[in-house]
């Protein structure tokens, strides 16, 4: 990814390996978090799937697992805070995960196998049979949550060879007729006035433990925030890894949350759609809007009730089983063991 300033932006991602893989093509999954999230807030959904599918007889296999930074957020925003600009276009994020999926991703899911810290970028013939064909060796699944599901569609639309299925968590696809009551604004004041210094990680975990915005959080996802998007300063105070200023940045700009709702109807047939949804979102639109897909036939959904926007942080365990579920459903060879 290169601004118009020609830096180079970064995107840190997290790879979970099986290493008793009993088939070479399984699948590898790729999860994309929401505005205000990091990688690791998928830890805890990772946790609970991976635990189902060795707990169960169902012959799933799942060869690996990639968890992203967006390049504002994360390891990935503060390795590239200095470059980043003062507008961003969430279009970026679906652009940066084509980018990874056509020429990053390695062609060896061998867990014997090490990849370098740095991936290499593929030779054009890989991306070009990629673009066309299908991986070689791979069947790749898009997992993503708010901004980062509708990140998927893009891809999807555009290289639909590259994208076996989406579960698309609490998607922030959303038709331009409801705008009007899309409340986004109160959201990005709340970014910025969200606290990002302290000068202890005492103070630090309890003001963030006082805060209502956490309250409704998993135990689990909430040690995993402060485990993982607070880092220490160079004076010795500790701060967000994510800047309020540049998560806001990502709200501001709502054409693609638009686009993306056009371009539904416009995903190949054959890659299949599982929407997970919260009863209690805000998400502008409504129930209305989430029961229509759009496009029509290999589409399914799970619904929780009692649940706001923000599922992967609130029931991490439901949503690894509702992942499990789907994937079960759609992918497990009838007949055969794991």
């Amino acid at each position: 990814m290169r601004p118009n300033r020609r830096e180079v932006l970064w995107t840190i991602a997290n790879r979970y390996v099986n290493t008793d893989q009993q088939k070479t093509t399984g699948l590898t999954l790729v999860f994309l978090h929401g505005i205000g999230a990091h990688k690791e807030t998928w830890t805890p959904v990772i946790q609970c799937l991976v635990l189902e599918i060795a707990a169960s007889s169902s012959p799933l296999y799942v060869n690996e697992i990639w968890a992203m930074d967006c390049v504002q957020h994360g390891d990935s925003g503060l390795l590239n805070e200095a470059s980043l600009g003062d507008t961003f276009d969430c279009a970026d994020y679906a652009r940066d995960l084509t980018n990874f999926l056509l020429h990053y991703l390695p062609e060896d899911t061998s867990p014997a196998r090490r990849i370098s810290t740095n991936l290499f970028r593929l030779p054009e013939s890989v991306t070009d049979r990629r673009k066309i064909h299908r991986f070689s060796n791979r069947t790749v699944v898009g997992v993503g949550h708010s901004v980062g599901a509708c990140s998927l569609i893009n891809p999807a639309v555009e290289y639909p060879a590259l994208l076996s299925s989406l579960v698309l968590v609490e998607s922030m696809t959303i038709p331009e007729y409801v705008k009007y009551i899309d409340g986004h604004r109160k959201n990005e004041a709340m970014c910025l006035r969200r606290r990002w210094l302290w000068d202890s990680i005492e103070d630090a975990t309890r003001d963030i433990h006082k805060s209502g915005y956490y309250r409704s959080w998993d135990p689990k996802c909430l040690q995993q925030f402060l485990k993982y998007a607070i880092i220490r300063t160079s004076d010795g105070k500790f701060r967000l890894k994510t800047h309020p200023y540049f998560e806001s940045l990502m709200m501001y700009e709502r054409l693609m949350v638009y686009e993306a709702w056009e371009l539904l109807d416009k995903i190949n047939p054959s890659i299949t759609m599982h929407w997970v949804w919260g009863g209690k979102s805000e998400r502008a639109g409504g129930p209305v809007i989430q029961i229509t897909y759009r496009r029509k036939g290999n589409c399914s959904n799970d619904v929780h009730p009692n649940v706001g926007h923000l599922l992967p942080q609130e029931i991490p365990d439901l949503l690894g089983m509702d992942i499990f579920r789907f994937l079960c459903s759609r992918y497990c060879e009838r007949g055969s063991r794991l």
